[in-house]
């Protein structure tokens, strides 16, 4: 994968490495219970365990060669985007906002970011899935571009079984290219 920009700026986002300052911010959302439902984390029972996860995410945050960024709104980490698989030029992301600012549409900002970025870097596909019970992340998805493959997944997360449903978006369809 090319090398990614070191920030990326929105309206109201900075898109940017995660800080070993953002610990805490970053093991209230691995922790939080409503985030385990639908961004797949393993099930933590101490929020203390969630700090080897979060030296994880800041340490690939840090690579250059890794797709990974802290989502700051008002210099204050509330989530973050990263890449799920990467097949070059396909690469599939993954984004989590701390429930307290969801429903403002920072992660339809933080996402459109990201999609530019990755087909300013030359990717030509971006994809994501979402599972079945949580249509917000869907509407996300469509908001910034992407569009269902008419593709599912069964994936067994939590002793449950969820449908995935698969967005993607072409480089020559998007609005940032």
């Amino acid at each position: 994968m090319p090398p990614k920009s070191s920030c990326l700026c929105s309206e109201h986002l900075l898109l940017k490495a995660i800080c070993p300052e953002d610990a805490d911010q970053v093991m209230d959302i691995l922790f939080h219970p409503d985030v385990g439902q639908t961004y797949m984390l393993p099930d933590f029972s101490e929020r203390e365990k969630t700090r080897t996860l979060f030296e994880r995410i800041m340490h690939l945050s840090l690579q250059n060669d890794r797709f990974v960024y802290g989502i700051y709104f008002q210099g204050i980490l509330i989530g973050w985007i990263n890449e799920t698989e990467v097949s070059w030029p396909v690469v599939e992301v993954g984004y989590v906002i701390h429930p307290s600012f969801q429903n403002h549409g920072y992660a339809t900002e933080a996402l459109k970011c990201a999609i530019g970025e990755l087909f300013r870097m030359g990717c030509t596909c971006v994809r994501a899935g979402y599972f079945s019970e949580n249509p917000a992340s869907g509407r996300v998805m469509e908001k910034s571009g992407m569009h269902r493959t008419g593709k599912t997944e069964e994936i067994t997360y939590r002793e449950k079984v969820h449908v995935c449903i698969l967005c993607e978006i072409h480089k020559d369809a998007c609005f940032c290219s």
